[in-house]
């Protein structure tokens, strides 16, 4: 399915039986604690050695969720008109 976020079962990574919830939960916190440094990395390479990479980083926040406003209400306005063609 398009834009389905699941990868095909054949593609999927796998989790060893022998690892634990709790593991699992670490590795999870460590790679979203490195997409934070490669996401800090980058907006320090943006806005140089001086820069406030505070302000930079509520910057990028604040785009980011414009676009995700801009998401939804496109999403809720398409839901809308398919709702009214099929008379809901």
């Amino acid at each position: 399915m398009a834009g389905e976020l699941l990868p095909p079962p054949d593609l999927a990574p796998t989790v060893s039986p022998d690892v634990t919830h709790e593991e699992c939960l670490e590795r999870w916190i460590e790679v979203m604690n490195l997409c934070e440094a490669f996401l800090l990395a980058g907006l320090r390479r943006e806005i140089g050695p001086d820069g406030d990479l505070q302000a930079a980083y509520r910057e990028w926040r604040r785009k980011r969720r414009e676009e995700k406003d801009a998401h939804t209400i496109e999403w809720v306005r398409a839901l809308s008109r398919a709702a009214e063609r099929s008379g809901g």
